[in-house]
């Protein structure tokens, strides 16, 4: 080993006690207040009570095409303020892994703003009131069915998960759907919730 790589590691050494364990994720979920006014004029106020999930993601190179391997996933939910905090990843996977940001209230969805293709951030979520069919609002909760990524627990340190499925449900079932899909929807989302543990 060489005296600068000698060097470097002796750094690298003292530099991680130093590091936290987890890197600490805080943000605010906003919710649109009037949503039928144009665009440019919307104003926003925090929520509390919303679910906030993200997942961190990192892109492995490969020979023919790079893939993408989720390291951590994690949900929180919004304080009276609508602030959260997340324990979050590991030090060195926040450092190299992109975050995904997903938020779920019932009946609200999350949007770009303040314009389509903003990039939505964790520290900055906004939702708001879809105006959708009791079928397409049915198709947008199921694809909030998984709020990790696939084959990875969601670490859950508030125990809101099952609140967070059976909120899910809920929604579902008080909507009234005109296709067998979106009663299929139902009953899955149901009997999804129903299988998640007590929170302990």
């Amino acid at each position: 080993m060489t005296l600068r790589n000698r060097l470097a590691a002796a750094a690298l050494a003292a530099l991680l006690p130093a590091l936290p364990a987890f890197a600490e994720v805080r943000g605010v979920v906003q919710e649109v207040v009037n949503p039928d006014s144009p665009r440019a004029e919307w104003r926003r106020q925090p929520v509390a009570g919303a679910y906030v999930a993200l997942t961190w993601s990192v892109v492995v190179p490969a020979p023919a095409h790079a893939t993408e391997s989720c390291r951590h996933a994690e949900i929180a939910r919004t304080d009276a303020n609508g602030q959260y905090v997340m324990q979050g990843p590991g030090f060195i996977t926040a450092g190299l892994a992109k975050p995904r940001v997903l938020a779920y209230l019932p009946g609200r969805e999350q949007i770009a703003f303040p314009y389509p293709g903003s990039l939505s951030g964790p520290a900055d979520i906004t939702l708001t009131r879809p105006a959708r069919s009791a079928d397409e609002r049915l198709q947008t909760l199921l694809t909030l069915e998984n709020p990790g990524c696939s084959g990875l627990e969601v670490s859950d340190p508030q125990r809101i998960l099952k609140a967070y499925y059976e909120s899910l449900a809920g929604e579902a079932d008080g909507l009234r759907p005109a296709t067998d899909a979106g009663k299929n929807t139902q009953r899955y989302l149901q009997a999804r919730a129903k299988r998640m543990p007590s929170s302990r």
